[in-house]
């Protein structure tokens, strides 16, 4: 399980009352998918670069470190926004 610093607001499920997918309509519900897909692309940029930092300043501990809770707290927002992808449903193709 990751772990985050003090007084990180952390969720462990996504309320479906609180987000309100589920009365979207078909124009709003394909805007909503358009959103997820963005912000999936660029957590995975936030991901991977943090793990291409980190291996090349592994000597550099306290950035290291630094890096580490950045990768971890994009992993944990890709499986927020993998939740709600989720809430959607499938999609048109």
């Amino acid at each position: 399980m990751a772990t985050f610093p003090k007084g990180w607001p952390r969720t462990e499920r996504i309320d479906i009352d609180m987000v309100g997918l589920v009365d979207l309509g078909g124009d709003d519900r394909a805007r909503a998918r358009e959103i997820i897909h963005d912000l999936r692309n660029a957590l995975g940029l936030v991901i991977n670069y943090s793990v291409l930092v980190t291996n090349e300043l592994a000597d550099r501990t306290d950035l290291v470190e630094d890096l580490t809770e950045i990768g971890t707290a994009g992993r944990r927002a890709a499986e927020l926004v993998g939740q709600l992808a989720a809430l959607l449903g499938p999609g048109e193709g």
